[in-house]
């Protein structure tokens, strides 16, 4: 049987491009493809890293000391450097050195260059006989660690730096440090007195007195202290820590008084000279006489951000006693400060001219005046005052005033007892409340 198959067979390959121009089919050049699947593509030249050095960099000093950067444990500093002497400064100078600290270490460096080691000669202080030097060339005395059981007389400008803690320690029997002549730069920072006995003698205060546990100044001198502690320190007479007399300044900043014991003034006694504080803590020093922290005659005196608490004096001014000047408070904490008969947190009299700004008065007792006695002659400003809390067994819970003169401006009067403003010669007793303004004389208040 015949079968006929017809479309079946496979179309011939176009031969040209006349055969497609006759078919109508489209035209494809497969040479130029092929050509361009096999040809090579030209990148450019190849970009070529030059090899990294992965040697160290070569050793160097930049500091000038001798030693290269490799052994040098601080190329910034000539002072540090290998077998280097171990200076007091609270840090490691010698690189071979196994160091941990510069306790027990005392520097001497002359304002002429000069550096010498006093370890050895101020560690033969003891408790029972320290050691007393007189400093006559100006420099700086470094002293790291403590107790070092020395004291020292200044015969010429001088500063006394502490580090790690460091104190020097009076043993009970000295005056720490002397400064008797006038012309002189005394700096003392980041250092602890303590357990001065007060032998240094000043004429001052009526006759011949011992003053000065920790520091006695006496001339037109400066002294200043920067975070200074004089702690425990004792003056069977005037100023447990420090006296102050004759036109001396002394500066007080970010520092703190605490266990001093005196007769007048348990911390500072300053008679006829300048005093300023800021920053500082006066607390539990206890005067066997007035002035539990502060005792002050004929000065000039601004006392700044500054706490005054828990001090004791046995008769007038359980924190200050004052008399003959002008005094500024400002920014300044009384609290639970007692006198065993008048003004609790401060006594002052004889002309005397004091203005408080932002003071609180908080917790603090006496016989009279729980807070604050104005005496004879004194003027008194309060601007923005608060007492507190305060109570006197007889008069004048927060204030008492007898022969002088106050006013006063937003001041808050709150639980003082038996009343807030007691007058003395007019035998008034006034209680205010909060945000009072008064004025107050010698015939009384308005």
């Amino acid at each position: 049987m015949w079968m006929l198959l017809i479309g079946c067979a496979d179309k011939p390959a176009l031969d040209s491009a006349e055969d497609a121009e006759e078919t109508g089919a489209p035209v494809v050049d497969t040479a130029l493809d092929s050509a361009s699947d096999s040809a090579p593509i030209d990148s450019g030249p190849l970009d070529t890293a030059p090899p990294v050095d992965t040697s160290p960099p070569d050793p160097v000093d930049d500091d000038g000391d001798g030693y290269l950067d490799d052994v040098d444990c601080d190329d910034g500093d000539a002072m540090v450097f290998p077998g280097a002497a171990e200076i007091c400064d609270g840090r490691q100078t010698d690189c071979d050195l196994a160091w941990a600290s510069d306790a027990g270490i005392a520097t001497w460096t002359g304002d002429d260059g000069a550096v010498e080691d006093w370890s050895k000669t101020l560690a033969a202080g003891t408790w029972k006989a320290p050691v007393v030097h007189i400093l006559e060339d100006p420099g700086t005395l470094s002293l790291c660690g403590g107790p070092w059981y020395a004291g020292f007389g200044i015969d010429a400008d001088i500063t006394l730096q502490g580090y790690e803690d460091a104190s020097l320690d009076g043993a009970q029997v000295h005056t720490i440090i002397t400064l008797y002549q006038s012309g002189l730069a005394l700096r003392i920072q980041d250092l602890t007195l303590q357990n001065g006995g007060a032998d240094a003698p000043m004429t001052p205060w009526r006759g011949d007195y011992i003053v000065g546990g920790a520091l006695a100044c006496m001339g037109n001198s400066t002294v200043d202290l920067d975070n200074v502690q004089a702690l425990d320190n004792y003056s069977p007479e005037v100023a447990g820590a420090m006296g102050i007399g004759d036109g001396c300044h002394l500066t007080v900043v970010d520092s703190l008084f605490r266990g001093n014991v005196g007769t007048y003034g348990a911390t500072l006694t300053v008679y006829d000279a300048y005093l300023n504080i800021t920053g500082s803590i006066f607390e539990e020093n206890v005067s066997m006489s007035d002035a539990g922290a502060v005792m002050m005659y004929y000065n000039t005196a601004v006392i700044t951000d500054t706490i005054i608490r828990r001090n004791t004096s046995h008769q007038e001014g359980g924190g200050m006693n004052f008399a003959d000047g002008d005094l500024t408070f400002e920014d300044v904490l009384f609290e639970d400060n007692t006198a065993g008969d008048l003004g609790g947190a401060l006594f002052y009299h004889r002309d005397a001219d004091v203005s408080y700004t932002n003071v609180t008065f908080s917790g603090n007792f006496a016989k009279d005046a729980g807070a604050v006695a104005v005496g004879t002659d004194s003027y008194a400003t309060f601007d923005s005052v608060r007492f507190e809390g305060n109570q006197a067994i007889h008069q004048g819970g927060a204030v008492l005033f007898i022969g002088a003169s106050m006013s006063g401006t937003n001041v808050d009067f709150v639980d003082n007892s038996p009343e807030d403003v007691y007058h003395g010669h007019g035998d008034e007793a006034h209680t205010y409340g909060k945000g009072a303004s008064f004025a107050c004389d010698r015939d009384g208040c308005d």
